[in-house]
């Protein structure tokens, strides 16, 4: 793929699978922009799944998202990579 599409191979949490997996539809569709309110409702679910150290960078991408309606796909993207390689970082869920 040429596009900078998030992937869900290191990531064996299922909430991060679906954060990757909202972000990745809109990059398939070629879509500009992904809805805020959806990115949101993902990153919480996985802010509920994961350690203190991955909430820091899920609080960032929360911050991101801010009073915006909408956040480009592209930096969508960088923000689903940074929350999946956090995740990935910390031991899987017994």
């Amino acid at each position: 793929m040429e596009h900078n599409e998030p992937t869900t191979a290191s990531t064996p949490r299922p909430v991060v699978a679906l954060l990757v997996e909202t972000v990745a539809r809109a990059v398939d569709a070629d879509e500009p922009v992904v809805p805020v309110g959806r990115l949101v409702d993902a990153l919480l679910d996985v802010r509920n799944d994961v350690d203190a150290a991955a909430v820091v960078a899920v609080d960032e991408a929360l911050a991101a998202c801010a009073h915006r309606t909408l956040v480009p796909t592209d930096e969508a993207s960088e923000l689903v990579a940074a929350v999946s390689a956090a995740a990935a970082a910390e031991p899987a869920p017994v």
